[in-house]
Protein backbone atom coordinates (compact mmCIF):
# COMPACT_ATOMS: atom_id res chain seq x y z
CA UNK A 1 0.00 0.00 0.00
CA UNK A 2 1.40 3.38 -0.93
CA UNK A 3 0.61 6.46 1.03
CA UNK A 4 0.06 9.60 -1.38
CA UNK A 5 0.19 13.63 -0.85
CA UNK A 6 -2.40 15.26 -3.50
CA UNK A 7 -1.80 18.92 -3.44
CA UNK A 8 -4.70 20.67 -5.00
CA UNK A 9 -4.46 23.70 -6.80
CA UNK A 10 -7.33 26.35 -6.98
CA UNK A 11 -8.86 24.84 -3.65
CA UNK A 12 -10.15 27.30 -1.55
CA UNK A 13 -8.55 30.62 -3.15
CA UNK A 14 -10.63 32.68 -5.73
CA UNK A 15 -14.16 31.81 -4.63
CA UNK A 16 -13.53 28.85 -4.58
CA UNK A 17 -14.72 27.49 -1.41
CA UNK A 18 -14.32 23.30 -1.07
CA UNK A 19 -15.87 21.99 2.44
CA UNK A 20 -12.86 19.94 3.45
CA UNK A 21 -15.59 16.65 4.21
CA UNK A 22 -16.87 17.21 0.69
CA UNK A 23 -13.02 17.28 -0.68
CA UNK A 24 -12.22 13.66 1.51
CA UNK A 25 -15.77 12.30 0.30
CA UNK A 26 -14.54 12.27 -3.49
CA UNK A 27 -11.43 10.07 -2.24
CA UNK A 28 -13.29 7.95 -0.11
CA UNK A 29 -15.40 6.89 -3.40
CA UNK A 30 -12.41 6.55 -5.41
CA UNK A 31 -11.90 3.78 -3.48
CA UNK A 32 -8.88 5.73 -1.70
CA UNK A 33 -8.08 4.48 2.19
CA UNK A 34 -7.13 6.88 5.23
CA UNK A 35 -7.86 9.78 3.23
CA UNK A 36 -7.19 12.92 5.59
CA UNK A 37 -6.97 16.41 4.66
CA UNK A 38 -5.02 18.91 5.96
CA UNK A 39 -6.46 21.99 7.19
CA UNK A 40 -8.80 23.81 4.49
CA UNK A 41 -5.28 23.49 2.22
CA UNK A 42 -6.64 21.60 -0.16
CA UNK A 43 -3.80 19.02 0.29
CA UNK A 44 -5.09 15.50 0.57
CA UNK A 45 -3.16 12.17 2.34
CA UNK A 46 -4.40 9.17 1.21
CA UNK A 47 -3.23 4.98 0.56
CA UNK A 48 -4.01 3.47 -2.58
CA UNK A 49 -2.62 0.12 -3.80
CA UNK A 50 -2.08 1.17 -7.09
CA UNK A 51 1.22 2.16 -8.35
CA UNK A 52 0.65 4.59 -11.36
CA UNK A 53 1.10 8.45 -10.03
CA UNK A 54 -0.60 9.47 -13.27
CA UNK A 55 -3.46 6.89 -13.84
CA UNK A 56 -4.05 7.98 -9.63
CA UNK A 57 -3.80 11.37 -10.85
CA UNK A 58 -5.84 11.22 -13.97
CA UNK A 59 -8.79 9.99 -11.23
CA UNK A 60 -8.56 12.72 -9.22
CA UNK A 61 -9.37 15.68 -11.65
CA UNK A 62 -11.60 13.69 -13.30
CA UNK A 63 -13.79 12.60 -10.17
CA UNK A 64 -13.30 16.30 -8.99
CA UNK A 65 -14.32 18.01 -11.98
CA UNK A 66 -17.28 16.08 -12.05
CA UNK A 67 -17.74 16.66 -7.91
CA UNK A 68 -16.95 20.59 -7.75
CA UNK A 69 -17.50 21.64 -11.34
CA UNK A 70 -14.42 23.28 -12.13
CA UNK A 71 -10.96 21.82 -13.18
CA UNK A 72 -8.50 21.42 -10.48
CA UNK A 73 -4.81 20.43 -11.16
CA UNK A 74 -3.72 18.03 -8.79
CA UNK A 75 -0.12 17.58 -7.74
CA UNK A 76 0.72 14.03 -6.67
CA UNK A 77 3.81 12.65 -4.79
CA UNK A 78 4.34 9.69 -2.65
CA UNK A 79 4.69 10.58 1.10
CA UNK A 80 8.34 9.61 1.54
CA UNK A 81 9.60 11.84 -1.53
CA UNK A 82 7.97 14.88 0.16
CA UNK A 83 10.22 13.87 3.46
CA UNK A 84 13.63 14.62 2.23
CA UNK A 85 12.32 18.04 0.79
CA UNK A 86 10.36 18.84 3.83
CA UNK A 87 13.70 18.57 5.90
CA UNK A 88 15.76 20.37 3.64
CA UNK A 89 13.72 23.33 3.54
CA UNK A 90 13.65 23.18 7.74
CA UNK A 91 17.21 23.28 7.23
CA UNK A 92 17.19 26.37 5.24
CA UNK A 93 15.08 28.17 7.68
CA UNK A 94 17.33 27.58 10.35
CA UNK A 95 20.40 29.80 8.34
CA UNK A 96 20.95 32.99 9.76
CA UNK A 97 19.52 35.23 7.73
CA UNK A 98 16.30 32.75 5.95
CA UNK A 99 13.19 34.23 6.70
CA UNK A 100 11.42 31.80 5.13
CA UNK A 101 12.56 28.96 2.90
CA UNK A 102 9.44 27.98 -0.01
CA UNK A 103 9.12 24.75 -1.64
CA UNK A 104 7.33 24.43 -5.46
CA UNK A 105 6.46 21.15 -6.90
CA UNK A 106 5.40 20.53 -10.76
CA UNK A 107 2.50 18.13 -11.74
CA UNK A 108 4.77 16.97 -14.43
CA UNK A 109 8.71 17.63 -15.00
CA UNK A 110 9.54 20.81 -16.81
CA UNK A 111 11.70 19.71 -19.60
CA UNK A 112 14.78 21.00 -20.93
CA UNK A 113 13.14 24.25 -21.76
CA UNK A 114 11.28 24.73 -18.58
CA UNK A 115 14.23 24.28 -16.79
CA UNK A 116 16.17 27.06 -18.84
CA UNK A 117 13.38 29.14 -17.78
CA UNK A 118 13.89 28.39 -14.07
Amino acid sequence: MNRYVALLRAINVGGRNVKMDALREVFVQLGFHAVDTHLASGNVLFDSNANSLLAVRARIESALERALGFEVTSILRLQGELAPVAARAQALQSRPGIAAANVGFFAEPPGAAGERAL
